[in-house]
């Protein structure tokens, strides 16, 4: 979910509002307190200093609630008012010019000695993950990473290993041991009261960790240590497809007997045939439906010729789409 705070930034950014008209007045000690205190929590949570600018770049389809161009970078205070950015009075005169800089001093002092950064990545790392991930990612995966949030996007094939790893450190780099980390799954958080927990690690002496995962289905996962003061990591959208496979059966002659699977099950798989020729060229297509543990063995009637056949499914709410390896056919 993506609030709508900051038009141009919503993406990369979060926003606390306070109630009220502060032209010429501020808010109450204890509206400050709080802000202050919500503020430095959130900072500190992320890794993120309360000190200092960051260069943010606006979101093509909100700039017209900003004075900049498109895509422009801009550099903003790490803690903004609204006018910072946006075209707007908000947060008020008052509240901007004497308001503001006391926030800001009061964040950087609360989160001051408290920061901790988590680290969350993929890629075979040290202990289990390096032991039993050799091949974790399917032949063809990639791993991207977007463009807001620093959030990495991983495609792989259901039942292989995916190996995580991150580091905890104070933001001085100081290593932090023997502490935990949760790896939740965010997918179906609104649906739920707490992230689903699908794993936990330790940090080493030099404050790594490391995990091996099989997803069956598509994942939005992130690392946290919950003890204060408490970090996360960024996320990291793990797209999993089903694991396809093919092969060809005895046919005596007669029709093509055509065997496979489908990892975790779906009501319908595909079956593409393509000339050989002619690899794009489609001259079959046959939607069948697999047995209750993913099997499917199916006749194809063909005529004479050279042929690939690949077996596919379609994006659903658990899966990316998926595809076999081609299997070449001679009749």
């Amino acid at each position: 979910m993506v609030g709508a705070q900051a038009g141009g930034y919503n993406f990369e950014s979060f926003g606390v509002v306070l109630l009220g008209d502060f032209a010429a007045t501020l808010p109450t000690a204890g509206a400050l307190q709080s802000l202050e205190r919500l503020i430095a929590w959130k900072l500190a949570l992320h890794g993120v200093p309360a000190t200092g600018r960051v260069t943010v770049e606006v979101d093509p389809s909100d700039a017209y609630y900003t004075r900049f161009r498109p895509r422009q970078l801009v550099s903003l205070p790490r803690v903004a008012a609204h006018r910072d950015g946006c075209t707007t009075d908000c947060p008020g005169n008052d509240m901007y010019v004497n308001g503001m800089p006391v926030v800001r001093r009061s964040v950087a002092r609360l989160v001051a000695g408290r920061l901790h950064v988590l680290t969350l990545a993929v890629g075979a790392g040290k202990g289990s993950a390096r032991a039993t991930s050799p091949y974790p990612i399917a032949p063809g995966a990639k791993v991207k990473q977007a463009r807001y949030l620093k959030l990495a996007t991983v495609t792989m094939t259901a039942g292989l290993q995916l190996p995580l790893q991150g580091a905890l450190r104070s933001f001085a780099q100081v290593p932090v041991r023997s502490a935990a980390i949760l790896l939740q799954d965010l997918t179906d958080s609104r649906e739920r009261e707490t992230e689903a927990e699908l794993a936990r690690a330790i940090t080493g002496h030099d404050g790594e960790w490391a995990l091996a995962l099989a997803p069956q289905s598509n994942v939005l996962l992130r690392a946290l240590h919950a003890d204060a003061p408490a970090a996360t990591s960024a996320l990291i959208v793990v797209g999993v497809e089903p694991n396809l496979t093919l092969g060809l059966g005895p046919s005596d002659g007669g029709p093509i007997r055509v065997l496979g699977t489908v990892v975790p099950f779906k009501r319908h798989v595909m079956l593409e045939v393509t000339a050989a020729a002619r690899r794009q060229h489609v001259v079959l297509r046959k939607m069948i439906t697999p047995d209750d543990d993913g099997g499917f063995d199916v006749l194809l009637r063909l005529p004479g010729g050279r042929y690939w056949v690949t077996a596919r499914t379609v994006a659903d709410a658990k899966n990316i789409a998926g595809a076999s390896t081609p299997v070449a056919l001679h009749i």
